[in-house]
């Protein structure tokens, strides 16, 4: 009896330190796997972190990217200053036209900027004119602005102020009135078939001829003649838009 009664004690404890032997060994897994596990994210986080280490920029890279953005931001705000700057010499020259009374409001209006620069200490401001948007020819404004006083020192005018025309429609076309141009630069050169003729430009202008006081609306052609004669050859014609007569015509003395 009493030897049962130890032998069910002995295989209690057996079974009882198998258990644990077992949690033991379970454990000691958890650990094991845990290890490789820390050591697994580690290396991957090495792995990315050195990747991202070698595509930062070298210093000299970083060094250049700073420059660069610092060079951008001066250029912006040079800009910036550089339009503030024009806008106030463009207020002191049409403040400078109101105080003066050289036009009413309706030709300041039809006033455009052309040009504006610095030369040295000032500024030169050129404004040409339009008549229902359409360019007056060779009319315009100039001004010469003192930029430390911030005043007009000097202007100069060739500006008409009782332009009326009945219509700015053309009933010439464009094409038209080059083909006019060049039949009537054509017989100017004695009809030389050798003549070639090429537009180089055409616009739309108010025209004021010089020996009267009339007002054309009419075409500008910028006419190039090549001929083995003549050679290469300049050429301004004004065809009324109206009725496509010849207005005037010169030749471009080039430089």
């Amino acid at each position: 009896m009493i030897n049962k009664h130890l032998k069910k004690i002995h295989d209690k404890s057996e079974n009882d330190r198998i258990k644990i032997m077992w949690v033991a060994v379970v454990f000691c897994m958890i650990i094991i796997l845990g290890g490789w596990f820390i050591i697994y994210k580690s290396n991957k986080n090495e792995n990315r972190i050195a990747n991202e280490i070698s595509q930062m920029p070298s210093f000299p890279e970083l060094q250049k990217n700073i420059d660069d953005i610092n060079q951008q931001k001066e250029d912006f705000f040079g800009e910036i200053t550089d339009m503030v700057e024009k806008a106030k010499m463009e207020e002191i020259a049409i403040n400078y036209v109101r105080e003066n009374k050289l036009m009413n409001e309706e030709n300041i209006l039809n006033l455009k900027l052309k040009n504006i620069e610095k030369l040295e200490n000032n500024w030169h401001l050129e404004y040409q004119q339009y008549y229902q948007d359409i360019l007056v020819n060779d009319n315009n404004i100039s001004f010469l602005i003192d930029d430390a006083e911030k005043k007009v020192i000097s202007h100069s005018s060739n500006f008409d102020s009782d332009i009326n025309l009945s219509s700015v429609e053309p009933k010439i076309t464009k094409e038209e009135a080059y083909k006019i141009a060049k039949e009537d630069l054509n017989k100017s050169l004695n009809n030389d078939s050798a003549n070639n003729f090429d537009l180089k430009s055409s616009e739309l202008v108010i025209y004021k001829n010089e020996n009267s006081t009339e007002y054309y609306l009419a075409w500008k052609l910028n006419i190039f003649s090549l001929s083995q004669v003549l050679g290469i050859r300049d050429y301004y014609y004004f065809i009324d838009a109206e009725n496509g007569d010849v207005i005037s015509y010169f030749k471009k003395i080039n430089n």
